[in-house]
């Protein structure tokens, strides 16, 4: 909307114009209390007058009678006159001589019968007040025997004009209504071009800042205020570019970081299917291939045993068939490694029941498989990490231990998952095991630390082996969950 409405209420708005409103106002403002003050200070210095500067104001009345001024004229504000009281000069005797503004008294009269208070009068001066009014009484003896009294108001507010003859005398209140009102209009138009010439070039440099901050938060991060002005708003623009410096560089190493991210997974990734590519050779090697060399070789002599003795060819034929059985054997298992636990669709229970059952077919050793789960969902992390460390904990009874029974068993509990695999084969050094990476110990502890988890060996040549890892349930397990989702 750009109603003339709008149009005012927004140039009003503005940062300049409320600058410019605010200086103008603070020098009216300013004037009017410094005229304020000026009258105040003014006014306590008349009611703080001493009575010494009074002295010798009978005097004036003297010079009145001296200049032939005529008896009983009222006074007049001039010179040497205030706005009220009285002059008298009387003879000494008591009576009038000459008389000035306000009195009775006139000459030829009686001092005591007109004023009566003024004929023990001492000389001197002295202040008194009546009905809120200062006056000062003065008294002064001449030479040549007269004697001169005065009776005189102090105002109550300066006199603008007292060196001036005839000049009106104004009171407080009106005195200071004109000086604060005088004051108050020379200061609009002073205000205003100060104000303008002052405030104008801070209001634009502050607009700069805040436009720049406005382009910075739309994202041009290479936005800057660049002003080096030695004030506190050339300090506000410096710190928004040291900020904006700061941001920029922060958003550059993050997406250095990102970058590396993605390019250490992507090697994390290239490493692993190396390393399954490393362990499945030395398994063909070490199970299949060697197998196949045997039975190649012994094949390749039966028919000339055969030939020579019947009975001995049948004996290393038997031989032949066994030997090619369990290479069977050893391929499925081998097969059986291969499947990773993602594909395993009938969940955790019954993919270790089913491991379990293979194995002991493969192998031909008793398995008794324990798996008590409470149902609850557990990350897939942890559940390939239970399936892999199983899987390699059998492996490594079937290779090295020689066992006529193992034991499996997975427990879960609120906060923990344990599983175990047991063996009544011989046992083994542990610790010099884990030191050399025998028996995949290596591997699997790696695969229980990536989900927070650890592995403890338990080896008595009398007992056999069990191996033991623990994996905690928790937030934590929940996040790495997550990561690992949104890596792949």
């Amino acid at each position: 909307m750009n109603t003339p409405f709008h149009r005012v209420r927004a140039f009003f708005s503005s940062l300049t114009v409320r600058l410019v409103f605010s200086q103008i106002l603070v020098a009216a403002i300013a004037s009017v209390i410094g005229s304020l003050a000026l009258v105040l200070v003014l006014v306590i210095a008349l009611r703080n007058t001493d009575v010494q500067q009074y002295q010798g104001t009978a005097v004036f009345g003297m010079m009145y009678w001296l200049l032939g001024v005529p008896d009983g004229h009222p006074m007049e504000p001039g010179i040497f006159s205030y706005g009220s009281g009285f002059y008298i000069v009387e003879d000494g005797k008591g009576g009038v001589l000459f008389t000035h503004g306000d009195t009775q008294c006139r000459a030829g009269m009686k001092l005591a019968d007109c004023a009566p208070d003024l004929v023990d009068i001492q000389a001197g001066e002295r202040f008194f007040e009546v009905d809120g009014t200062r006056w000062v009484e003065s008294s002064v003896n001449t030479i040549t025997g007269q004697r001169a009294i005065a009776r005189l108001g102090i105002p109550n507010a300066p006199e603008l004009y007292l060196m001036l003859p005839n000049a009106p005398i104004y009171g407080t209140g009106k005195f200071t209504l004109v000086v604060a009102t005088a004051m108050a209009l020379i200061s609009l138009p002073v205000g205003w071009l100060l104000a303008w010439l002052t405030v104008r070039p801070i209001a634009r440099r502050l607009n700069h800042v805040m436009k720049t901050s406005r382009q910075f938060a739309a994202g041009d991060f290479s936005s800057r205020v660049q002003d080096h002005t030695p004030d506190k708003v050339g300090d506000l623009g410096r710190q928004f570019d040291d900020m904006a410096d700061g941001l920029e560089q922060n958003m550059i190493t993050l997406r250095e970081m990102a970058q590396r991210n993605v390019e250490l997974a992507q090697q994390v990734e290239k490493t692993a299917v190396q390393a399954e590519r490393i362990r499945l050779s030395r398994d063909l090697h070490d199970a299949i291939a060697q197998r196949l060399f045997s039975l190649s070789v012994s094949t390749a002599t039966l028919p000339d045993l055969i030939n020579r003795d019947q009975v001995q060819g049948a004996q290393q034929a038997s031989v032949i068939a066994e030997m090619a059985e369990q290479t069977l054997l050893d391929l499925r298992a081998l097969l059986v490694d291969l499947r990773p636990s993602s594909v395993v669709q009938r969940g955790l229970a019954e993919a270790m029941e089913s491991l379990c059952e293979e194995w002991q077919t493969s192998h031909r050793v008793p398995v008794e498989c324990s798996v008590m789960l409470t149902g609850r969902r557990v990350p897939a992390t942890i559940e390939d990490v239970i399936y892999r460390v199983a899987q390699e904990a059998l492996s490594n009874v079937a290779k090295h231990t020689h066992a006529s029974q193992v034991h499996v068993s997975l427990v879960e509990t609120p906060r923990k998952m344990t599983l175990s695999v047991t063996d009544n084969g011989p046992g083994f050094d542990s610790e010099s095991a884990s030191r050399t990476g025998k028996f995949g110990l290596l591997s699997m502890r790696e695969r229980a630390r990536s989900v927070g988890g650890d592995i403890s060996i338990e080896s008595d040549t009398a007992r056999g082996t069990t191996i033991r890892m623990t994996l905690p349930l928790g937030i934590k397990e929940q996040d790495q969950e997550q990561q690992q989702a949104a890596l792949s």
